[in-house]
This record gives C-alpha cells, structure tokens and sequence, in this order.
C-alpha cells in the first residue's frame, strides 16, 4: 500500500484546485461557489497545519465540521 498525503496537504492542492476553478467558471454563480469551497478547504488546510500531522482522524473530522458550520453561520444559515 502507497503512503497518503497528509489531510493538510490534500486540502491546500483542493483549496488550489477550487480556486482555480473560479477563475475558469463561466458564470458568476459557479465562481462564487468555487470560491466558497477554495476558501472552506483553504480553512481546513490551515487548521491541520495548526494541529499537526499527527492530528488523527477524528481531529480532522472535528476542523471540517467547525469550517462546515463557521462557514454557514457567515452566510447566514444555521439549524441552532
């Protein structure tokens, strides 16, 4: 079996991949959204690095989850 990359690495190339992606889209919409999920992995990414490469899963699925919801709450949408 192939080692992985880190979480922090998959999610900066993602948060790349995104951006680049807006840049590429044909309508403002698919921009502001490729934009949005840039930014999302970009938040993931930097959190991980904070935690270290040793953060576990679980510690990843906890940061997604915060991004997740700290990006709904910035636009308004929460189930509390």
């Amino acid at each position: 079996m192939g080692m992985r990359e880190p979480d922090r690495i998959y999610f900066a190339r993602r948060a790349r991949e995104e951006s680049e992606a807006a840049e590429r889209a044909a309508s403002p919409e698919a921009r502001a959204t490729h934009a949005q999920l840039a930014e999302r992995y970009a938040d993931v990414a930097e959190a991980l690095k904070k935690a270290g490469d040793d953060a576990g899963p679980l510690v990843t699925n906890r940061i997604v989850s915060r991004v997740s919801i700290d990006a709904e709450r910035r636009r308004g949408i929460s189930d509390a």
